[in-house]
């Protein structure tokens, strides 16, 4: 999509593409694409996102979330007690892996209320993890990464994989306190 573009209209487009997930201005910078040009089968990029009032103030305390910019399927999609016929992930899923790093500068003279617990979860279809990185004073990275094991879901199975979307989504939906 973005490889026959101009510098200008790639940022514009993935602009246009992250602004939908979110519901304040944002204003994305440093856009940087490594190599488009030889069409591999994974995508690497990088950029800047500048996003006002993401800071819910609640009983004195700040908290926010964590926008990600691949998002799991509405959890209406894995509502169902149980199945008949197999699920095929990649109606849902369009990637094999699905990695992301995400870097929060922190307000000038606040931190993390509480250091998060990294999160593994498993099932014979999908491997998800969070990581957690506070080292650094006034910065917190987040690394995220979804590896499908299979391609369908069979219906034993389904219980199994509707229990690990629902504490995907629950991880993802985290709020953090400052």
């Amino acid at each position: 999509v973005y490889a026959d573009l101009g510098t200008e209209e790639q940022l514009k487009e993935i602009t246009q593409n992250i602004a939908s997930d979110y519901t304040t201005p944002i204003k994305v910078r440093n856009l940087i694409f490594d190599d488009l040009a030889s069409l591999k089968d994974t995508a690497v990029y990088s950029y800047e996102i500048e996003a006002k009032n993401r800071i819910q103030e609640i009983a004195g305390m700040k908290i926010f979330k964590i926008q990600w910019s691949d998002l799991i399927p509405s959890l209406e999609e894995f509502s169902l007690e149980s199945r008949k016929y197999p699920l095929e992930l990649w109606m849902y899923f369009p990637e094999d892996i699905t990695e992301e790093t995400i870097t929060i500068t922190l307000p000038e003279g606040r931190k993390i209320l509480e250091t998060p617990e990294d999160i593994l979860l498993e099932c014979a279809n999908a491997v998800y993890s969070l990581k957690y990185d506070l080292s650094t004073p006034g910065i917190l990275r987040v690394h995220r990464k979804l590896i499908l094991k299979t391609e369908i879901v069979t219906p034993q199975e389904y219980d199994s994989f509707k229990n690990f979307i629902h504490a995907l989504s629950e991880a993802d939906n985290k709020s953090y306190g400052i």
